[in-house]
């Protein structure tokens, strides 16, 4: 367990007890060490999984609780060894990852999202622990902050935190190019960059979704569509696809996916949906499938990411929302309705209400 002497007072908008109302939090963060540097937050995503933490849905939370991982900000100070690439002023993101061992297998892969000894935001093995976005300032080592783009803005840059990386890493390691024809399942924000990141790879992108939905979609890029609602046409589409990204995070029948699916093909599943999934085991035996999993990635990823995004204009569709228990909470609401056409990002420059 690490402990830290010198502190530097910060507020944050916390939850005392699961469900509870938000209310204004002071509390510390560690002054930067050597290789450290202090971030001025000005905007954090909201994330379906804050409110799972809020509620202690994984019964691993820890209170008085503040969210958020979806972080942008403005390097305030810097340690006196920390690279020349981080410099006092610059625009910075940082995500779900504050630490990682850095020596194991896993780390020295650039996979340090799924080190054994990796860090979060809320766990106990750093003391004070540390809380997450929702909050006026952080403390990290530069090794789990991103440089972002002069031309990204920092609010529209959040959500790529999580939602960009968890799809363009799923993407990335299947290898999804000009030669691939991709079906993406769902209509919310991971959908809605999957949709552009596939149509810059070069692949084939068509969308599963509800009718309402396929107008967004074809704007952002997609070719063709699914109607979910329409059983004839998705009959029809049977083995049709190498690759389908299901991005939805209800719960959902995956068996009409595993008929698209081409000889050989993948389903990967990237929405953290709350309950087992079943199918017949037969799909995979005739057809050879494979099912997979992909959440986040490794910190060289996530550079890769914001650089491909800004490269190609990529963005996030977000909705603005002040800093207030009150507003949070109505964003929590439509989210768990499924409401949510795009993201929600927390507005910190105003202060905290």
């Amino acid at each position: 367990m690490k402990m830290y002497n010198k502190m530097i007072q910060a507020q944050g908008l916390a939850v005392i007890e699961p469900s509870s109302q938000f209310q204004l939090f002071p509390f510390y963060r560690h002054a930067p060490g050597p290789h450290d540097v202090l971030i001025r937050i000005h905007y954090c995503g909201i994330c379906r999984s804050d409110i799972s933490s809020v509620k202690n849905e994984w019964k691993n939370s820890h209170y008085p609780l503040v969210p958020g991982h979806e972080i942008t900000g403005v390097i305030e100070k810097r340690g006196d060894k920390v690279s020349r690439k981080l410099r006092i002023g610059d625009k910075v993101g940082i995500g779900c990852l504050i630490n990682s061992c850095r020596h194991c297998d896993l780390c020295k892969d650039d996979l340090e999202h799924l080190c054994s000894k990796s860090v979060t935001y809320n766990q106990d093995t750093i003391m004070p622990m540390v809380q997450g976005g929702y909050s006026t300032c952080i403390t990290v080592d530069e090794h789990y902050v991103v440089k972002i783009g002069k031309d990204m803005p920092l609010d529209a840059s959040a959500p790529l935190l999580c939602t960009g990386i968890s799809v363009y890493s799923a993407l990335k390691q299947h290898r999804i190019g000009k030669n691939t024809k991709i079906a993406i399942a769902g209509h919310g924000s991971l959908a809605h960059i999957a949709i552009q990141m596939a149509r810059v790879f070069g692949a084939d992108v068509t969308v599963i979704l509800a009718e309402e939905h396929i107008g967004d979609a074809m704007n952002l890029g997609a070719k063709h569509y699914l109607c979910t609602s329409d059983k004839q046409n998705i009959k029809r589409a049977s083995n049709k696809f190498h690759f389908i990204l299901d991005t939805i995070s209800n719960n959902h029948d995956i068996v009409p996916y595993l008929e698209l699916l081409k000889f050989e093909g993948t389903l990967c599943m990237i929405g953290m949906r709350p309950t087992f999934v079943q199918f017949p085991v037969t799909y995979l035996l005739l057809k050879r499938l494979r099912i997979c999993g992909s959440m986040s990635g490794g910190m060289k990823e996530l550079q890769k990411m914001f650089d491909f995004c800004s490269k190609h204009s990529i963005q996030c569709d977000f909705e603005s929302v002040p800093a207030s228990s009150e507003d949070i909470l109505a964003a929590y609401e439509r989210v768990l309705k499924d409401d949510a056409k795009c993201n929600y990002v927390i507005d910190l420059t105003k202060g905290i209400a």
